[in-house]
């Protein structure tokens, strides 16, 4: 997961253009039984896909609540 969030963002989406492709090979070889020995490629792919659209949010949520954090006022503590 470091590695991913290390490479730029159009890096980044090249990977993910090649990693979709390949869940679509899967998949189709999966509905014509031609699936090699690795009967769980189509979920390691997956995963993978998935860490790498985390790595492209992360730098934007990291952004949003740092944002968030500055616009909120401070908490004025309360007297009971």
């Amino acid at each position: 997961m470091i590695d991913l969030l290390k490479k730029d963002a159009k890096t980044l989406n090249e990977d993910l253009a090649k990693l979709q492709s390949q869940l679509n090979d899967s998949r189709i070889k999966a509905t014509t039984r031609k699936m090699s020995d690795d009967s769980s490629e189509a979920k390691k792919i997956r995963k993978q896909i998935a860490r790498i659209q985390t790595a492209l949010n992360t730098p934007n949520q990291v952004k949003e609540v740092k944002e968030a954090k500055k616009s909120k006022p401070a908490k004025k503590e309360e007297e009971k």
